[in-house]
């Protein structure tokens, strides 16, 4: 082995063990079957492991840009299918529903939302997620 790999592998392991190695990848894997890292013991409270697991939306799906104008756009994880999206207000109320989507990709008009602070949720066929969002 040469030693400039000998010195990267040595500096790597170092600083991963030192935990300065901290990825802030836009990725995130839920596999089927394996409990996502929140949840240790997996599935639902019945340990269905095939149940939709629901998440903050931190973990697998972007929304963006936040604070919003007029177009939000959403991404899920590319293995999952948006199914619907609900926006609701602070109180609970829920404002605008969409569905019908193709793919993992999808831009939502806000624009008739007032200026304010709302709850997104959005269903995959796979999981749940739940964010905040703010219009401008």
């Amino acid at each position: 082995m040469n030693n400039l790999l000998k010195i990267f592998l040595f500096l790597f392991f170092t600083i991963a063990s030192a935990g300065l190695l901290h990825s802030q990848s836009r990725m995130s894997f839920n596999i089927p079957g394996c409990p996502p890292p929140d949840n240790p013991g997996g599935g639902d409270e019945d340990n269905n492991p095939k149940s939709i697991t629901e998440h903050k939306a931190e973990v697998g799906i972007f929304l963006y840009p936040n604070p919003v104008k007029s177009q939000l756009r959403i991404e899920a994880p590319i293995y999952e299918h948006i199914e619907f999206v609900e926006v609701f207000s602070i109180a609970g109320n829920l404002l605008k529903t969409a569905s019908s989507f193709k793919g993992n990709d999808l831009r939502l008009n806000v624009e008739e939302l007032t200026a304010g602070i709302y709850l997104i949720h959005v269903r995959t066929d796979q999981s749940i997620y739940r964010s905040k969002i703010v219009k401008h």
